[in-house]
């Protein structure tokens, strides 16, 4: 089956480049689509130039957004350019900051071949430092909302984790966005990422798209990659408030689209992430970090 493989860059020339030139030599990847989502015209230029360079095979194709659409956009307009050009049967969405082998690669495009009504799939993440970030997690009620609203109690308690994650390959319901692969034909079907996002919660928005048309998300936990999580988004939004306003955003969409909230929750919720914004913002302060 052919893949195409969709890689979406902002401000990133170095760490795009490395990624785009270690996946290039991968035999199971036919396509690589690199997505500057906006860059400044320097720093695209330099990427390109060093593109052309190793794209002796025009394996490589890169397309330049005229300003930076955030996460579900870009990944969107680079998905759409590859079933239009190249109507590849696969297509895998894929951060920067990520590393996985070619056999990886090839075992998730096997699955989806052998096992029916396949979603979302992706190996299990690893981060560097043994740092706690979920490698999948369960689509949230409204009350898993308001509690995740407040990151201290998040800390001592999840209710989106799964607290017992099989060594098996399992049914899940969540998988990050850094590494994910599905048909095309699912992806043309949910129509991709939901736009009214630009950074966070994209990943619960999809798969609340893909469990609605009927099909199953699998963690392969059986495969594996490395995640340097978060190393783009520090490196270009360093607000906190700017994160934290982000999120708040792509969680309103969720809780009005999935969960079909209505005006009082939406103002509950409001009110209690407002309140935990700032208590989170305080405590930052006080730890010096005043960002």
């Amino acid at each position: 089956m052919k893949l195409a493989v969709i890689v979406l860059c902002f401000n990133d020339e170095e760490i795009a480049f490395k990624y785009v030139k270690t996946i290039y030599g991968y035999n199971s990847i036919d396509k690589i689509i690199v997505v500057d989502n906006g860059s400044e015209k320097e720093i695209y230029d330099k990427l390109e130039n060093k593109i052309q360079n190793i794209n002796k095979r025009k394996k490589i194709d890169i397309i330049r957004n005229e300003r930076n659409f955030g996460y579900a956009v870009g990944n969107n307009i680079g998905a759409a350019y590859a079933i239009e050009n190249y109507d590849p049967e696969i297509i895998m969405i894929s951060n920067t900051d990520v590393s996985y082998t070619n056999d990886t690669v090839n075992k998730m495009i096997d699955f989806i071949e052998k096992n029916e009504n396949i979603g979302l799939i992706s190996p299990k993440m690893i981060v560097p430092d043994n740092k706690k970030y979920l490698t999948a997690w369960k689509l949230p009620t409204f009350g898993m909302m308001l509690w995740n609203s407040n990151l201290f109690l998040m800390k001592l308690y999840d209710p989106q984790e799964y607290k017992n994650l099989s060594k098996d390959n399992m049914e899940v319901d969540v998988l990050p966005g850094s590494l994910l692969m599905c048909s095309s034909n699912v992806w043309n079907k949910v129509k991709g990422f939901n736009e009214k996002t630009f950074l966070y919660g994209e990943e619960s928005l999809l798969s609340y798209k893909v469990k609605k048309a009927g099909y199953k998300n699998y963690l392969l936990n059986e495969l594996q990659y490395i995640h340097e999580h978060s190393a783009i988004i520090n490196q270009n939004i360093t607000s906190v408030k700017k994160k934290m306003q982000l999120l708040y955003e792509a969680k309103c969409i969720y809780n009005v689209e999935c969960l079909k909230t209505n005006k009082v929750q939406n103002l509950i919720y409001k009110i209690a992430f407002k309140i935990n914004t700032w208590l989170y913002i305080k405590y930052l302060w006080i730890k010096g970090e005043r960002n």
